[in-house]
């Protein structure tokens, strides 16, 4: 088989792709039409999953201690192997106490909610009490604690006690291992270990969620019973039970196959791949295998461009045979084992081969491996791959590097991701996107790449591409488990003039779905103000986040804990944002406007009309010419009254006026 160069056919506006160079918002744009039907609020993220848990979840041993113990003082600590499934525990339990949990994850790089590192003279490595509402239901995963981080977030924890009980809030602790040095006396009581429940019964109600009833088949055959005891955590139970609805939906006869085939698909089968790849003839062979593997349910033509490719980068030579004495592309597949569907799609016989290959080739061909991101470059635009289709790739792709046995690792699909997003192109900024979401996923990585985004967030070199992808990363995937690392990330991109407005179009987003969110966000706006240089390009983008931020519904709608108004800490960061925000002349006008905005408030809630008036009075403290300013902004908001409000306007502008005199009379 000839090879030829590594040419993909153009794609062209027919295609649906636009790849032509655009805009950071059009590209951001894109990359949320892309992910619509897949993007959820967190919250509704969150519910659903809570919902699917009440019906996989099987109790660990020691549930019934640690529910007794919640109930009774607030605070429970679980402690365990990892992976016998002590933070889906946590979850359930919190779900049994009523509410939907939330969960904060405290790592070792420091502050839970941007990884700071802790600050000299305040190690806060997870909320402030103000942050805890009536009835809150929250998981403290601390997990990945140790050294020092593990005294700092016990003193935390210590603290945060009291504000516990007065809310009457409920917090479940996942401590980092087994018999963990160094607990403080007063937590030693709280803690409860968890033992593993019997892995057969977790099976089986995974299966059964997934409408697979094993019991109406005659039951589990006893080699899969086998299998499920040597498991060694629950996920790889939970994801034994995927690989058996895989292959009941691939159309296997009975369940004896469906269990053999997931078995087959559970182990590394390693030497079956070896043994694969010894019987085939020649390298040309050997790549199709492999591409199948990569490119598994893609369309022939693809698949054959993707072939050729891999076989130009590994420089193998072109084979001589004439071109009638050559073997045909469905021999040559047939060879591999696999077939071609009446719609052109090519894949395995056995329904879980491409995963064995794939794992094969992560592990034992190091010189493929190490090409597979350029060859993905190419691959991933070739014009026969639709949405689902360059996804799937991307998926696969950043897997090869997660996995277990890999000799690379997280930063091989960084660099990867800056390379795609050199240039502004929606087809390559939405790989990305794919391959940093299955990064951010992962349960042994997702910190890397955490942190890897908050390096790029706040960096200078970072490309346009990569910012549009990173607001997108934020908006959708990160804020579902680490809302508060979100906003820090999208707060540095909304300070870079070609990220603004998406990343501030998410943070408005993300701050109206969370009501912890514009508390957190307001009081880093207010700490950035105190040490920042005034009319710097920072300072004048976090007035404008303010200025985005206030809009007074979202103080003064009911939440959890009742209106964030009634709150004096958030009354307290609202007047250190707005003393700085009414002597600024650089953003007057939005200043002013949004001032009319509180003033209408003030004027359609009287229970809150107080409380409005006086945040706005007190932002003017610092100077007489700043309330002088604002009774000017007042009377210009009076006159601007329609008929139905005049009424409302004159008492407020009335009482503004009246506040201010007792000031300046004192």
């Amino acid at each position: 088989m000839s090879t030829l160069p590594l040419t993909v056919p153009s794609i062209s506006a027919s295609d649906g792709i636009d790849v032509h160079q655009t805009n950071i918002q059009n590209i951001y744009q894109t990359l949320r039409a892309e992910s619509a039907a897949r993007r959820r609020s967190p919250r509704r993220v969150a519910a659903d999953e809570l919902r699917r848990l009440d019906r996989v979840f099987a109790p660990p041993t020691g549930m019934a201690r640690a529910r007794d113990i919640l109930e009774r003082h607030g605070l429970v600590l679980l402690e365990g192997r990892p992976g016998c499934g002590r933070t889906t525990a946590a979850r359930v339990l919190l779900h049994e106490c009523g509410g939907l949990p939330r969960t904060e994850v405290v790592e070792n790089d420091g502050n839970i909610k941007d990884q700071e590192k802790p600050k000299q003279d305040q190690q806060e490595l997870w909320a402030q009490a103000d942050e805890i509402d009536a009835n809150d239901r929250i998981v403290l995963d601390l997990s990945a604690v140790t050294g020092q981080h593990w005294e700092w977030a016990q003193q935390e924890l210590s603290a945060l006690r009291e504000r516990l009980r007065e809310q009457d809030a409920k917090l479940v602790g996942i401590l980092p291992g087994v018999g963990q040095g160094g607990l403080l006396d007063e937590f030693r009581h709280l803690v409860v270990l968890l033992g593993r429940p019997a892995p057969e019964r977790v099976l089986m109600r995974h299966l059964r969620f997934q409408q697979v009833n094993l019991a109406l088949h005659g039951g589990p055959p006893s080699s899969l019973r086998t299998s499920v005891q040597r498991q060694t955590s629950l996920s790889a139970v939970a994801n034994l039970a995927g690989l058996i609805v895989r292959a009941h939906q691939s159309g296997l006869r009975d369940v004896d196959e469906w269990c053999a085939a997931a078995l087959r698909a559970a182990e590394p089968r390693h030497e079956d791949v070896q043994r694969q790849l010894a019987g085939l003839q020649g390298g040309s062979q050997r790549a199709l295998l492999l591409t199948v593997a990569m490119l598994h349910g893609a369309r022939l033509d693809d698949i054959q461009y993707a072939t050729e490719g891999l076989l130009t980068l590994v420089e193998h030579p072109p084979e001589e045979a004439p071109v009638l004495d050559r073997h045909s592309w469905h021999s040559r597949i047939s060879a591999i084992e696999a077939g071609i569907s009446p719609d052109g799609r090519v894949r395995f016989r056995d329904p879980n081969h491409d995963l064995a290959v794939r794992g094969y080739l992560s592990v034992y061909v190091p010189e493929v491996h190490r090409i597979l991101p350029t060859w993905f470059q190419q691959v991933h635009r070739l014009p026969g791959l639709d949405a689902d289709g360059r996804g799937d790739l991307a998926t696969r792709l950043a897997d090869q590097f997660l996995g277990e046995g890999t000799r690379t690792g997280p930063g091989t699909l960084g660099t990867l991701i800056t390379t795609l997003t050199e240039r502004l192109n929606t087809v390559s900024a939405s790989a990305a996107r794919r391959i940093l979401e299955r990064g951010l996923t992962n349960d042994v990585h997702g910190g890397w790449f955490r942190q890897r985004i908050y390096e790029w967030s706040a960096g200078k070199n970072t490309s346009e591409g990569l910012a549009a992808v990173l607001v997108s990363v934020c908006d959708d995937v990160m804020s579902v488990d680490h809302p508060h690392q979100a906003v820090v990330r999208l707060r540095h991109l909304a300070r870079r003039p070609d990220a603004s407005r998406a990343a501030r179009e998410a943070l408005q987003r993300r701050v109206r779905e969370d009501d912890r969110l514009p508390v957190y966000l307001l009081g880093r706006l207010a700490d950035g103000f105190q040490r920042g240089q005034p009319g710097s390009d920072y300072w004048r983008t976090d007035l404008e986040l303010f200025l985005d931020l206030v809009d007074p519904m979202v103080f003064i709608t009911p939440g959890r804990g009742g209106t964030l108004l009634g709150k004096r800490s958030v009354r307290d960061r609202l007047v250190r944002c707005w003393a700085v925000a009414f002597p600024d002349r650089t953003l007057a006008k939005e200043t002013i406007a949004r001032v009319h905005t509180w003033l209408t408030a003030a004027g359609d809630d009287p229970e809150h009309r107080e409380l409005l008036m006086e945040v706005l009075i007190a932002g003017c403290m610092s100077q007489a010419i700043l309330l002088g300013r604002l009774l000017q902004i007042c009377s210009v908001w009076r006159r601007a009254a329609r008929p139905d409000d005049g009424r409302r306007r004159s008492d407020v502008d009335d009482a503004m006026a009246a506040r201010a005199f007792r000031i300046l009379a004192a």
